[in-house]
């Protein structure tokens, strides 16, 4: 990844290189090690948001933060969001735009394979969410990528030293540089373009409220079906070429000034022309995750989280692309009226390989319509 042009300057390569003896250095395609396991250099704010949270009688839970992995490969696999069990009233209408800014790189070989990627990524989506009533909901997303160096760096690399999470190697290579790419066999088999705006697949579903959460029952059950019409181009890896489909649980349970949510889910993944040429298979991903919401204020949420997903890319056979991938999101949300909220957050990947190493969340949310529950 890099700087633009005009961006702060790079701080000296030597004040990262120094820090590591030389006979020291990683390898290619070796994990430098971090001085600790990469969770508990965040571990200090679980007890802090714990601390903070609880204070206030919450009077509207919004549900969890629609994050996702925006690894590259997993960008083009169907994955329903993250959500609330609890159904949207009908007639009701709910609004997204959401923007995830990634900053991205992992490198290694293994098994006559190789993965490579190195940039930054913002993905845009409209996301519209409206209540049929009797539990059920429909929704859909209307997503773009833009991909290009970028110019979070420095900043990842000061934030992974501060709190002793693994660099990947990252500080040993370019930074003016735009590259994603898997290579089977020595072959270019699948790989995403530099764009300034790149339309990816749109994701059609529909959810049903089967257990609803009630005054005597402080618990539901949602279940989950989605597919992913191919509106993305597969050749420059912005799409899958085909149809994903998916099956999926949601479950919600609140506990005084906490709510508690947990999803699971497997997508059935269409593999793009170019890897298929190629002879890659894009495997089936299982997801899942929990989360916790609470009020810090009247109208101001904390919410935690964190995510599970299998990488797509299992078939290159080897443990940088093919381990399960985990990520740490925290995220506010404030409420401004009842009709409209702002959120903010940001994720660090849990596992030393796959996960972007660092996102940045913003977005904005709409309530239209008066139906009731």
């Amino acid at each position: 990844m890099s700087h633009a042009t005009g961006m702060l300057p790079k701080a000296p390569r030597s004040l990262y290189l120094r820090r590591l003896a030389p006979t020291t250095l990683p390898q290619r395609g070796q994990q430098a090690k971090a001085p600790w396991p990469a969770s508990l250099g965040l571990a200090w704010l679980w007890p802090l948001a714990i601390l903070l949270g609880g204070c206030v009688t919450p009077k509207q839970f919004g549900g969890p933060v629609p994050f996702r992995n925006q690894h590259p490969a997993q960008l083009t696999a169907l994955r329903m969001d993250p959500q609330s069990a609890r159904p949207l009233p009908k007639g009701n209408t709910r609004l997204r735009v959401d923007l995830a800014y990634s900053s991205i790189f992992l490198e290694g070989t293994g098994s006559g394979n190789s993965w490579f990627m190195d940039g930054e990524i913002l993905r845009s989506g409209l996301k519209v969410r409206h209540g049929l009533g009797h539990g059920l909901e429909v929704w859909g997303e209307l997503a773009m990528a833009l991909t290009g160096p970028g110019f979070l760096d420095d900043f990842v690399e000061n934030w992974h030293d501060a709190f002793g999470l693994p660099n990947q190697n990252r500080d040993q290579f370019p930074k003016d540089v735009w590259r994603v790419e898997a290579q089977k066999g020595g072959v270019t088999a699948w790989e995403m373009d530099r764009t300034d705006g790149a339309l990816l697949d749109l994701p059609l579903g529909l959810n049903w409220n089967f257990v609803p959460m009630t005054a005597e029952q402080p618990w539901a059950l949602t279940a989950r079906v989605a597919t992913e019409l191919p509106t993305g181009n597969q050749e420059r890896g912005f799409g899958s070429g085909g149809f994903d489909w998916s099956l999926g649980m949601v479950g919600e349970y609140r506990y005084e000034a906490w709510s508690f949510t947990a999803h699971a889910q497997h997508t059935f993944v269409h593999t793009p022309d170019p890897a298929d040429r190629a002879g890659l298979d894009f495997r089936d991903v299982t997801s899942a995750g929990v989360g916790a919401e609470t009020a810090l204020a009247e109208h101001t949420f904390l919410l935690m989280q964190i995510l599970f997903d299998t990488s797509t890319l299992r078939q290159l056979d080897f443990d940088r692309v093919s381990d399960p991938q985990w990520t740490l999101w925290f995220g506010l949300r404030h409420h401004m009226g009842e009709r409209f909220a702002v959120e903010v957050g940001f994720g660090e990947d849990l596992s030393t390989d796959g996960p972007p190493d660092f996102t940045a969340w913003l977005a904005f949310i709409f309530e239209l319509g008066g139906g009731e529950d």
